[in-house]
């Protein structure tokens, strides 16, 4: 016999629990003005058809209790059909657009059936069993739902399940394939979690939602996005995991706030209008080596993107792809052949005030010449302070920046790789870099910049670098003078002294003589190599061979060897946009015979800028005899003196008995 609980006594009684036999409900009921029912027992599609044809005020329900049997019988079409009803599942279309609150589905429940609960704009929630596997087609389309969660036991989501769920804000979705539409036009829904179960997300599923970061690298398992899947909608980021092998057609189309994307590099292409309608992604980081191929429209609208990157393995690029990007400033292309292109693949962008950034200057020909590329403006690769562009750094580079400086402007000059600081300008910053290039205190950086103009002229000549040949004894200091033998004029030089096991250059002790008054000695020390640079800020060229061009001291720290030499190499010696590299030379060491130019610490005299220096053995007194034969006595100290207060001009200083012709600025 049923059983029938009456919760309120009364005629009007709104809440009643029952215990039915499959097609029996209705006899249970004689108020169908109930609002609250809950339900044990089995049911079938006849109990669902009288619920919602005849319980018009019913706003909760609990079929917590219930399980749902199978219904067959063609002659009795429920709801204009004549289809079955399997066991297990709510049936179809059976509860759509009820003034359902609130529902508690049966705790065996296998299937959501296709619209079972559609339109019931007062349902805000639903709590899913652990045996559900599958919700149909529309199943909760233009529901009121405001947050669902939907376990991993559910392996489909139907077509539209939740579509148009307008107060929808949340979604949790464990399911392996989210289908098609599945929350179509969603616009509030702003947070979404994909479970590591998710394998498919299909075309449109979340198109015109309110997402507004996917983070799916917690789906690890996800191999495709359907097309549309995520157009038009508000997302800022986008980041998909390493197992997503194939992106669907304007997957990402319209997102126009889309400012990072992070695609698995697993990914061999880029469909057709993926991003395209002004997407603002950071593309120098969006595509990645092994993508193949970017479809037609891909990019298009970009306008608002100034840089782009395209990876080396990319082959072809459709038609229109980059469209739009009027706000183009440069593309660097890794590709060494040019990927084939569509039709009019950068259609409204000025092309020739775009840079292009090929891999290596040895496949800028084939760019040339390629349809569509050659319309850019194709840089080529420099080393930064290489302004004569023959890919190295040295002190003719120097000399070049000097002129350039000074206003001479050398035939050859690449500005953009003086512009060491990036200031837009050269001056001495740019020159101090260019040094510390030369002399090892910083890497030489590969840049790219404009067009080669043209090839540094060199000289010919037979000058030479060199030190005559010496003796040496453990314990001393001395002075090693080194001679510029020339007959072309040269105002910078640079070379590299290596000394032999048991001599050591003295720190900081390197001095200009009056050759090279007028320029700056600088030098770096690695090892037994010592790096030197000579140049001259005012474009002054070395004077006359009657002196050493620049002096060093050395120290002897141990018995050199039988042999041994000091070598003079990588010289190169420059005058306005010339060069010359001299050959090296070698200069043998006797511990015991041969001329002894490198002479024990001696007195001298000598002018560095508007510095004269004197170096005596003892204390002494100076005459100094300007040209104009007035005299000035100096009382020096034994050592080195300096005196700054002299006016520019030459003098003829005597000291200890030796006379120095001397040049002060």
């Amino acid at each position: 016999m049923p059983i029938v609980a009456l919760i309120a006594l009364a005629p009007w009684a709104s809440a009643i629990e029952v215990t039915t036999t499959p097609g029996q409900l209705s006899s249970q009921l004689d108020d169908t003005s109930v609002t609250e029912l809950t339900v044990s027992g089995e049911m079938d599609a006849r109990d669902f058809q009288f619920i919602a044809n005849e319980l018009s005020s019913l706003t909760s329900i609990d079929l917590s209790g219930v399980t749902i049997v199978a219904y067959d019988d063609t002659e009795h079409k429920l709801l204009g059909t004549g289809r079955s009803y399997e066991a297990g599942t709510l049936p179809h279309s059976m509860l759509m657009g009820m003034k359902l609150e609130h529902i508690v589905l049966p705790g065996s429940l296998l299937a959501i059936g296709e619209a079972a609960l559609a339109g019931c704009d007062n349902l805000t929630e639903v709590t899913f069993p652990a045996t559900l596997t599958t919700i149909g087609d529309y199943a909760f389309s233009g529901s009121g739902l405001e947050s669902v969660t939907i376990p991993a036991t559910v392996t489909s989501i139907g077509k539209g399940a939740f579509a148009h769920c307008s107060a929808l804000l949340q979604a949790s979705v464990s399911s392996s394939l989210i289908g098609v539409h599945a929350f179509l036009g969603d616009y509030q829904l702003q947070s979404l979690q994909l479970g590591q179960e998710v394998t498919r997300i299909g075309t449109e599923a979340f198109h015109g939602t309110g997402i507004q970061s996917l983070d799916a690298t917690t789906a690890v398992a996800l191999d495709s996005v359907g097309s549309w899947a995520v157009a038009s909608t508000p997302m800022t980021s986008v980041s998909l995991p390493p197992s997503v092998t194939q992106l669907g057609e304007g997957v990402f189309f319209g997102t126009t706030q889309l400012a990072s994307a992070l695609l698995p590099a697993s990914l061999e292409s880029i469909p057709d209008y993926a991003f395209a309608s002004g997407s603002q992604v950071l593309s120098d980081t969006l595509l990645r080596e092994g993508l193949t191929a970017i479809g037609e429209y891909a990019f298009y609208n970009w306008d608002n993107t100034r840089y782009f990157y395209i990876p080396s393995t990319v082959t072809h690029m459709g038609s229109r792809a980059m469209a739009g990007m009027i706000g183009l400033e440069k593309i660097d292309v890794a590709a060494n052949t040019p990927p084939a292109l569509g039709e009019e693949v950068w259609a409204g962008v000025d092309q020739p005030a775009v840079k292009l950034g090929v891999p290596s200057n040895d496949v800028i020909e084939l760019y040339e010449s390629a349809e569509q590329w050659k319309e850019f403006y194709i840089m080529r690769y420099y080393l930064l302070g290489d302004v004569d562009g023959n890919g190295i750094v040295d002190v003719t580079d120097i000399n070049l920046m000097v002129n350039y400086m000074l206003g001479k402007n050398p035939e050859v000059f690449i500005f953009p790789a003086g512009d060491i600081d990036g200031n837009g300008t050269i001056d001495v910053s740019d020159v101090n870099g260019a040094v510390n290039i030369i002399l090892g205190k910083v890497g030489e950086t590969t840049i790219q910049r404009v067009k080669r103009h043209g090839n540094r002229p060199v000289l010919t000549t037979d000058d030479l670098l060199n030190i005559e040949p010496l003796s040496v004894q453990v314990g001393e200091i001395r002075t090693l003078d080194i001679f510029l033998l020339n007959s072309q004029d040269y105002s910078a030089m640079q070379f590299d002294i290596t000394l032999p096991a048991g001599m050591e250059i003295v720190d900081g002790s390197i001095t200009s003589t009056s050759r090279s008054a007028h320029h700056s000695q600088l030098m770096r020390t690695s090892g037994s190599t010592t790096r030197i640079l000579s140049y001259t800020p005012r474009d002054v060229n070395y004077t006359n061979n009657d002196d050493a061009i620049l002096r060093l001291r050395i120290r002897v720290t141990d018995e050199v060897a039988t042999g041994a030499s000091i070598l003079l190499n990588n010289v190169v010696l420059c005058h306005d946009n010339m060069s010359y590299h001299a050959p090296e030379s070698s200069v043998p060491i006797d511990n015991t015979t041969g001329v002894d130019n490198l002479t024990q610490d001696s007195s001298r005299a000598y002018a560095t800028g508007s510095t004269l220096v004197v170096e005596a053995n003892e204390a002494t007194a100076v005459q100094v005899v300007s040209l104009n034969g007035i005299v000035r006595w100096l009382n020096v100290p034994q050592g080195r003196s300096e005196w700054n207060d002299l006016p520019g001009g030459v003098y003829i200083v005597r000291l200890l008995g030796k006379s120095y012709k001397v040049s002060l600025q």
